[in-house]
């Protein structure tokens, strides 16, 4: 194996990774030359970033229960927390999506300003908002209740529907939308 690639291969964070999932070290499979190294470290750093890359969906958003399900496949992987807002048109047909605002681990700073410009633009007659929350996690926290306080005084205030705001978990998520359709039914069978 050429030097260069041995540093990369030995100084690479996937090198760790790939010893804890197989045992090994990648140079411990390099045993055809610089030619299997190059081409073993193009295709994990191509399948560390197709984990990674945001898929653009289309069509319509029929339950929050498939949106998030497809959501949290496509976000497999995320270290960071970010929130996405999908713009949405009469027919909950998402016209655009954009990636608002990246954070750290466990927080994400929110400026309602950036969301609405974006809304704006599109012409949106709805909202779905989606964040993550990378510990896995999918409760809301005191600040995620506020912001969705937040979000919904602001939605009305512009006309714009707020179809759902949901928080993505690593195998389930929560919806604001169906938190309140469960409280109104429990609500309504205590009357």
């Amino acid at each position: 194996m050429q030097p260069c690639a041995k540093r990369f291969c030995v100084g690479s964070p996937m090198n760790a990774a790939f010893n804890k999932q197989i045992g090994k070290k990648i140079t411990d499979f390099i045993a055809y030359g610089a030619t299997s190294a190059q081409s073993l470290i193009a295709a994990m750093l191509l399948g560390q970033r197709s984990l990674t890359t945001p898929i653009a969906l289309n069509g319509n958003i029929n339950s929050s229960y498939e949106f998030s399900h497809q959501l949290m496949e496509e976000w497999l992987g995320q270290t960071q927390e970010q929130l996405v807002a999908y713009a949405l048109n009469v027919r909950n047909q998402i016209l655009d999506q954009q990636v608002i605002f990246r954070g750290g681990n466990s927080e994400c700073p929110i400026y309602m300003d950036q969301l609405f410009a974006f809304l704006l633009r599109t012409n949106a007659h709805g909202v779905i908002v989606a964040h993550n929350h990378p510990s896995g996690d999918e409760q809301p926290s005191a600040a995620d209740q506020k912001f969705y306080e937040q979000l919904k005084a602001a939605c009305q205030l512009m006309h714009i529907k707020l179809v759902d705001n949901l928080i993505l978990g690593q195998v389930d998520y929560y919806s604001w939308r169906e938190q309140e359709v469960i409280q109104t039914t429990l609500q309504a069978v205590e009357d």
